[in-house]
C-alpha cells in the first residue's frame, strides 16, 4: 500500500466525533443509537427492553455487548462528566471475552441467546423454548453479583411461537434491574406484541468511509476466518467492490473477503449462471451438490452475490451509464450476459433467488437439497423452457 494511501487511512482512524465515549469508540458508525442509550443510562432512565434493528453484520450484537459491559461494570469511571465502563474490572474482562468472540466467554449475569447448532454444525431455523425457560429460571433467582442482569437475544424474529409467547410474559412483567437487548435483521418479522414492549433503535448500514477504515484494520492483522481462510491485502478497486457488495455490512464484507477474493466471486457467478445446454444442466446439478453441506451464511452469501450481479446486468441492459455497479471490473461480461438473457429473464432469475432464499433460509421443514437443485437448474436455463417465474409452493 502506498504511503499517501496509508496516511489517508491513519487520518480516518484519528477522526472521532466530539465527546466520543469508550462505548462509541468500540462500536463505530452508530453514534446516534449509542448516544441515545448512553444519555438514558446517565440519567438513570434506561428502558427495560431495547430492540436493535438493522441489516446483518453492522454491529448490533457488538453494541449490545458494549452496553452490557457498561451496565455490569464494577468500577465505573467518570470521564468528562459521563460514566464509562472501566474496561478492566472482573466484570469488564469477562465481557471483553464475548466482544472478542472467545468460545469459553462467560458472565453469570449476562445471558446471550441465539439459534443453536446441532452435532453436524447445522444452524437451527428458530430459537426453541428451552433456552427461554432456562432464562426465566435464572432471572427468577436474581443477579448473581447483586447488581443488574442483562439479556441479549439475537435474531429475536427467529423465536419459535412457544418461545416468543414465553418471552412475551417476561417482557410484560419486567423484573427489577433486568435489561433486555433484542436484535433483528428483519423488523417486519418480529411479533408486534414484542415490538410494542421494546424501544426500537435503528442501526443503519455503515458508510463507505467507516467500512474502508474497518477493512484496513483487519487487513493489517493476520486474522483467520473459518478454515484455511485469511484476510489478504486488497487493492483500492477490490476494497471499493467489497464496500458496494456488502451493503454497509462489515460482517458481509468480511465473509466476501475471506471467501478468496473477487476472482473467486466472479468464478462463482459464472458457475451459477448458465445457458441451458446439456453440459450446463449436469454442471448445475454438480454445483448444487457442492452446497449440500453449506452453512446458512454461505448460502445467503451466494444468493446475495447473484442478486447483485443480476441487478448489474439489468441496469446495464437498460443503458444506465452513471449508476454504480456492484462489479465494476466485470462490466463487459455482465453486459454480454444481460444482452443474451434479456430483461424478462433477468427479472425471473431475481425473483427465483428471492423465492428460493425464503424457502431455504426462513421456512421450517423445507427440503433444502431439493430447493437448491431446482434453483440451480432454473438458473442453468430452465427459465427459458418454462417461460415463467420459478414457483416453489
Amino acid at each position: 500500500m502506498d504511503t499517501s494511501n496509508r496516511e489517508h487511512i491513519n487520518s480516518l482512524q484519528d477522526q472521532r466525533p466530539p465527546g466520543s465515549t469508550m462505548l462509541l469508540k468500540e462500536v463505530e458508525g452508530h453514534d446516534l443509537p449509542l448516544s441515545t442509550l448512553h444519555r438514558a443510562f446517565g440519567a438513570n432512565r434506561l428502558h427495560h427492553a431495547y430492540l436493535f434493528q438493522g441489516p446483518s453484520g453492522v454491529g448490533k450484537r457488538r453494541s449490545a455487548l458494549a452496553m452490557a459491559r457498561l451496565l455490569l461494570c464494577l468500577d465505573l469511571q467518570d470521564q468528562a462528566g459521563r460514566r464509562e465502563a472501566c474496561g478492566d474490572c472482573k466484570s469488564c474482562r469477562r465481557i471483553n471475552r464475548f466482544l472478542h468472540d472467545e468460545a469459553d466467554a462467560y458472565h453469570p449475569d449476562l445471558h446471550v441467546i441465539s439459534r443453536q447448532r446441532d452435532r453436524l454444525g447445522k444452524l437451527a431455523k428458530e430459537i426453541k423454548i428451552a433456552p427461554i425457560r432456562e432464562l426465566q429460571s435464572a432471572l427468577s433467582l436474581g443477579s448473581f453479583e447483586g447488581g443488574r442482569s442483562i439479556v441479549i437475544i439475537e435474531e429475536v424474529d427467529r423465536l419459535g411461537l412457544s418461545a416468543a409467547n414465553a418471552l412475551l410474559k417476561t417482557l410484560e412483567e419486567p423484573l427489577p434491574n433486568v435489561h433486555f437487548f433484542l436484535t433483528t435483521n428483519s423488523l417486519n418479522a418480529v411479533l408486534p406484541t414484542i415490538k410494542s414492549r421494546a424501544q426500537s433503535l435503528r442501526f443503519a448500514p455503515l458508510n463507505s468511509q467507516t467500512l474502508y477504515r474497518l477493512l484496513q484494520r483487519y487487513e493489517s492483522q493476520p486474522v483467520s476466518y473459518g478454515e484455511d481462510q485469511v484476510y489478504s491485502p486488497l487493492s483500492d478497486a477490490q476494497r471499493e467492490s467489497l464496500s458496494q457488495l456488502s451493503g454497509g455490512s462489515l460482517g458481509r464484507a468480511l465473509s466476501l473477503w475471506s471467501y478468496g477474493g473477487m476472482d473467486k466471486v466472479e468464478s462463482l457467478i459464472q458457475e451459477s449462471d448458465r445457458n441451458g445446454g446439456p453440459q450446463d444442466i449436469l454442471g448445475a446439478l454438480e454445483f448444487a451438490k457442492r452446497f449440500e453441506k453449506a452453512t446458512e451464511t454461505e448460502l445467503a452469501l451466494w444468493v446475495h452475490l447473484l442478486r447483485c450481479w443480476y441487478r448489474d446486468a439489468l441496469v446495464i441492459s437498460h443503458g444506465a451509464q452513471e449508476v454504480s455497479l456492484f462489479f465494476p471490473t466485470y462490466r463487459e461480461y455482465t453486459a454480454q450476459r444481460g444482452h443474451q438473457l434479456g430483461a424478462q429473464r433477468l427479472m425471473w432469475r431475481l425473483q427465483a433467488l428471492d423465492e428460493a432464499e425464503s424457502h431455504m433460509l426462513k421456512r421450517t421443514g423445507s427440503n433444502r437439497k431439493l430447493i437448491m437443485e431446482t434453483l440451480c437448474l432454473y438458473l442453468a436455463g430452465f427459465d427459458a423452457l418454462n417461460q415463467r417465474p420459478l414457483q416453489l409452493s
